[in-house]
C-alpha cells in the first residue's frame, strides 16, 4: 500500500477542496472535473462519452457509406477505402507489361529487353551460324571469341586467382602424353613447366613420370623440350 505524504497532497484548482494526488498534473477534484458533451452533427443526440464519431450511429447508418470516386484516367470506380490523395486506379498507376517486337509475347514487368528470350536465342543463333572460325583453313561455324567450339575448347585460357594462365584443354593433353624422358605410359604423366613459375600453356608443359619429375626439379635429369602439338611425340613403352 502506497504511504501519502505531504508532498502528493494538494488542493482542487476549482473549489479549493484537499485532493490526494498520485500525479503532478492533477489540478482538479473529481466533483469538479466534468466530461464535455459532444452532439450528433445530424439530429443533435448526445455521443457516448470519449467519442471521436461526428454522427451517432443511426444518423452514420442512415447515410450509408461515402460514394466511389471515380479514376481520373479510365473513369472506373476506386476503392472505398483508398487514401484521398489517390485519383488513378493500380491498373493506371502501373505501366503495362512490355510485348517482344518479333511475336508479340508479353514479358515481364520492368524488363529493358525489346525481344522474349525465345526470339532473342533464335535471332543469336541465326548470326553465329553466318560467321565462321577465324583459323586459316578452318570452315566451322562460329561459337565464341571468333573461334569455332573445337579450337575454343583447344585455346580456351582462365586466370587463376595468382594472375597464373592455365590453358586447360593444353595441360590435359599434356598429361595423356607418355614421359618425355623414360618413355613410361602405363600411368598418368605428371605436367612439368619448362620456366618455372610460368603459365600452364603450350610451350611451357612437358609430361614426365614422378620419378623423372623430381629428378628433373632436383637437376639431376636434363630437362627435356617443351612438348608441341606439331611435334612427333615419343612412343617408348616401359618394359613388362
Amino acid at each position: 500500500m502506497t504511504k501519502v505524504t505531504s508532498s502528493m497532497i494538494t488542493k482542487c484548482g476549482k473549489c479549493g477542496t484537499t485532493i490526494t494526488s498520485h500525479g503532478r498534473t492533477t489540478k482538479l477534484c473529481r466533483s469538479c472535473y466534468q466530461h464535455v458533451p459532444t452532439f450528433c452533427a445530424t439530429c443533435g443526440d448526445a455521443l457516448p462519452k470519449y467519442s471521436p464519431a461526428v454522427h451517432c450511429r443511426k444518423c452514420w447508418q442512415a447515410r450509408g457509406p461515402a460514394p466511389q470516386r471515380p479514376c481520373d484516367t479510365c473513369g472506373k470506380p476506386l476503392s472505398r477505402y483508398s487514401n484521398a490523395a489517390v485519383t488513378t486506379c493500380k491498373p493506371c498507376r502501373i505501366p503495362p507489361a512490355p510485348k517482344c517486337e518479333d511475336c508479340g509475347k508479353e514479358m515481364k514487368r520492368g524488363t529493358k529487353s525489346t525481344h522474349c528470350w525465345e526470339c532473342y536465342t533464335e535471332r543469336r543463333t541465326k548470326v553465329s551460324e553466318k560467321k565462321q572460325c577465324t583459323i586459316p583453313g578452318c570452315e566451322s561455324p562460329h561459337a565464341a571469341k571468333g573461334l569455332c567450339a573445337l579450337h575454343y575448347q583447344r585455346f580456351r585460357v582462365t586466370r587463376t586467382r595468382t594472375g597464373r594462365h592455365i590453358d586447360t584443354a593444353g595441360r590435359v593433353w599434356v598429361a595423356q602424353q607418355p614421359c618425355q624422358v623414360c618413355g613410361y605410359s602405363r600411368m598418368r604423366s605428371e605436367v612439368h613447366r619448362f620456366i618455372a613459375q610460368g603459365d600452364y600453356v603450350i610451350g611451357n608443359m612437358v609430361a614426365l613420370c614422378s620419378r623423372c619429375h623430381r629428378e628433373v626439379t632436383a637437376g639431376l635429369t636434363t630437362s627435356p623440350q617443351p612438348l608441341q602439338p606439331a611435334t612427333k611425340q615419343v612412343t617408348h613403352h616401359s618394359p613388362t
